[in-house]
């Protein structure tokens, strides 16, 4: 993660927020105030093949950041992880493949990304659920992703929403 103190004209030095020795990718960034969070796909060792979601946070516009925590925590694969970021509310969303199927997995933190709740899973179907895009306002939150139906070979755009920030 790189930080500005002046609207992108200049960048401090790099700071490494997955900080392991696994294979961190497909970094996703959200901001609010002086709050700063960063989710990331990581590859587990158990199973060889499985990766994870896991998440940073920062207080202090990115000076530094709390320690990682994996928010999937699954023998499966979770990829495709969105986020956003609204006051003290931090929303995440992503691909999970376990129960033999690709579902949308969504998480809400009302402290900052301190805590999380339950993960819930929006999709619930047979169907592949890809590429979630999530986006949040005060305490209403939009999600939308992709839904293949089996034996089909074309996608469909689903939305779900909340007033009460999920």
């Amino acid at each position: 993660v790189f930080r500005s103190m002046d609207k992108g004209l200049s960048f401090g030095p790099a700071q490494n927020v997955s900080n392991t020795a696994a294979f961190s990718s497909k970094p996703k960034i959200a901001a609010s105030g002086a709050s700063v969070y960063v989710a990331w796909v990581e590859s587990v060792s158990s199973p060889a093949s499985g990766s994870d979601i896991y998440f940073v946070s920062s207080s202090d516009s990115g000076l530094g950041y709390s320690a990682s925590k994996n928010l999937s925590n699954t023998n499966g694969i979770s990829t495709a992880v969105t986020l956003g970021a609204d006051g003290l509310n931090v929303w995440m969303a992503w691909s999970d493949r376990v129960t033999g199927n690709d579902e949308i997995s969504f998480v809400h933190s009302a402290d900052s990304g301190a805590n999380f709740g339950l993960i819930l899973n929006l999709s619930n179907n047979t169907s592949k659920s890809t590429d979630p895009s999530v986006i949040g306002k005060g305490n209403r939150v939009c999600l939308t992703w992709s839904d293949i139906p089996q034996g089909d070979t074309k996608s469909d755009i689903f939305l779900v929403s909340s007033t009460d920030a999920g």
